[in-house]
């Protein structure tokens, strides 16, 4: 949840890069949460918002050269 919560502020201070890889692994992990309470609504919530996010990532590749400038 804290990810979660982290990559919102994150993204809204316009560090998009780290705002959307704290959201992405927040995803994940609540997937997995949602695994082992047998809970689909936060598998499938989590799943919806993790895959936006990761396409995100993946048509903006820019966004990686903060990583490395």
């Amino acid at each position: 949840m804290i990810l979660g919560v982290l990559g919102v502020f994150l993204i809204s201070s316009e560090i998009y890069l780290f705002g959307q890889l704290a959201y992405l692994i927040s995803a994940v992990g609540w997937i997995y949460v949602g695994m082992q309470w047998g809970n689909r609504a936060i598998m499938i919530g989590s799943a919806i918002s993790g895959t936006a996010v990761a396409m995100f990532l993946i048509e903006n590749p820019t966004l990686f050269d903060q990583l490395f400038n």
